[in-house]
């Protein structure tokens, strides 16, 4: 257990070092990773560990998680099942007031919330999967998150400057998912207005047109927001340009 530790912390690092300037090298180390996670998940590798060693491995299980599914999307790579875990590794837990715990704590459960949005909202096998109940859901949930952040971390919902990249690049994801769980009103709206159908569904265009004014807003809030990050690079550079 404690080699296997180690061999996870040093691919954890390297790929955490790799991603903003060699993405390609640093999908090999956390794929690599993710496979060991999920084998020691699986197996009963963590049965006799520690509560501390336990509280190490879901701490590494969310860092990884949060790279590799950054990457998946930037290099649209094959996902491997590692979200499929997210319901059995709890988000870590510490009790350092730490700002890049907050940080890291924020990030991984705005992870989480954004793979389970893609799992019931959007684009999938040829049809328009759009539920205006999961969408109003998914928005009170990621409200939820931002009136939860911590003070240090904590953000205004607008795009005034910040001069904080942390701060700027959980923004900046905070609008991007808006736009994705707004994504299929604009589709189902772009469709109904192709097959002719808006006029006998006048109830229903009134609020997705509602629905797609939000998604552009958020869309230009996104725009206005990743000009701070790309100032400079940093791990979420990769992320901000795909998006």
């Amino acid at each position: 257990m404690h080699s296997v530790g180690l061999t996870v912390i040093d691919l954890q690092y390297r790929s955490y070092l790799q991603i903003a300037i060699r993405p390609l090298l640093a999908w090999d180390c956390i794929m690599e990773l993710a496979r060991d996670l999920m084998h020691l998940k699986s197996s009963n590798a963590l049965e006799g560990a520690s509560q501390s060693e336990r509280e190490s491995f879901h701490r590494v299980f969310w860092i990884c998680s949060i790279l590799f599914h950054e990457l998946e999307a930037i290099l649209k790579m094959y996902p491997i099942g590692l979200r499929q875990f997210h319901e059995v590794v709890p988000l870590p837990l510490t009790n350092s007031e730490d700002e890049g715990f907050f940080y890291f704590l924020a990030q991984a459960s705005l992870r989480k919330l954004l793979t389970e949005t893609l799992d019931v909202v959007g684009y999938r096998v040829g049809q328009i999967v759009y539920a205006p109940i999961v969408t109003a859901e998914l928005c009170k949930q990621i409200e939820e998150w931002y009136d939860h952040l911590p003070p240090p971390i904590r953000f205004p919902a607008n795009s005034s400057p910040l001069f904080d990249l942390r701060k700027s690049f959980l923004r900046f994801q905070y609008f991007a998912l808006h736009t994705v769980i707004y994504w299929p009103s604009v589709l189902q709206y772009l469709e109904l207005c192709a097959d002719g159908n808006g006029d006998r569904n006048a109830g229903k265009m009134q609020n997705l047109q509602k629905e797609v004014r939000s998604w552009v807003q958020r869309c230009i809030s996104s725009c206005e927001c990743a000009e701070e990050l790309l100032v400079q690079r940093h791990l979420g550079l990769q992320f901000t340009l795909w998006a």
